[in-house]
Formats: C-alpha cells, sequence, structure tokens
C-alpha cells in the first residue's frame, strides 16, 4: 500500500545559511505509523541539522502501480487517471473502474508513453483521462523481505 507523506525538515545551503524545506514523498508502507516512521529515516538522512524533522501530512494514497522505464535521472513523477474497461460478475455488463499510476517520466508525453507501453501490456480496454505533473521528489519503498521470502523451502 502506498501511503503520501508531506515533509519538512532543515537543511544547511551553500551559503551556510538553515533553510526549510518542505518535500512530497510516496511511502510503501502497511500503515501510517510504519509511513510516518520511514518517511522520517529517509529524511534524516537527507539532512545534516538534527533538530525539527516532521511529516506534516500523511494520507492514504489511491496510486496503484510506479511505472519507472525512462532511464533518466533529472524526470519528475506524474500521477495518471486512467479508466479500465471491466465486467461486473454480478450484472455481466461494462463498466469503466478509474485506476491511478505513478509515473517517472521526463515530460508529460514521456510519461503517456510508458503509461501505454505499460497497459498495452494488459489484456483491458483502457482509456487514459489525465496525465499530470506533481511535487513528489522520491519514492520510499519497503526494503524489509516479505513473508513469503523467508519460506526455505521451493515448492
Amino acid at each position: 500500500m502506498y501511503y503520501e507523506a508531506k515533509a519538512r525538515y532543515y537543511r544547511t545551503a551553500i551559503d551556510g545559511a538553515v533553510k526549510t524545506v518542505n518535500e512530497y514523498y510516496v511511502v510503501e508502507a502497511r500503515n501510517f505509523a510504519e509511513a510516518e516512521a520511514r518517511t522520517l529515516e529517509h529524511i534524516a538522512a537527507l539532512t545534516d541539522v538534527d533538530f525539527d524533522r516532521k511529516v506534516t501530512a500523511l494520507k492514504q494514497s489511491n496510486i496503484g502501480n510506479i511505472i519507472d522505464e525512462s532511464g533518466e535521472a533529472d524526470c519528475k513523477f506524474y500521477r495518471c487517471k486512467v479508466s479500465v474497461l471491466m465486467v461486473d460478475d454480478v450484472t455481466l455488463r461494462e463498466c469503466a473502474v478509474p485506476a491511478y499510476h505513478l509515473v517517472y517520466g521526463c515530460s508529460i508525453d514521456d510519461a503517456g508513453e510508458q503509461l501505454k507501453k505499460y497497459l498495452d501490456k494488459k489484456e483491458s480496454e483502457y482509456d487514459i483521462l489525465s496525465v499530470q505533473e506533481t511535487n513528489i521528489v522520491d519514492i520510499i519503498f519497503d526494503k524489509t523481505p516479505k513473508e513469503e521470502d523467508n519460506f526455505p523451502y521451493d515448492l
């Protein structure tokens, strides 16, 4: 599950002045407490000032997938809304289901192309409704091993 976090901390600038920094992150975590702890741990590594680091906002994200096929370093994150056509199991009628993806791309066009390539691999029909630039600066992934990774026997 992904959470969106806004963090505030202080960093020493090149001229020696201490500056306030506000940044947005997407955090992979199991719950709010874990997302907050991961965000604080991440920003602690970014600053040389040891006071007043805080997560000022934290919410559960509707992002389903993160797509990064660009291979570039200086790109941005784009939030993409897609309408996926699905068949309702009860009524057997087609319905449009919204899905949200976070795409790392160098431009809106690049993000749209990456999303299209990703969605073309799926079997469902889709419509890309929007591609919007975000203020997200990084993604904090869950590095802890999953329970299924610790299973000692191959089946």
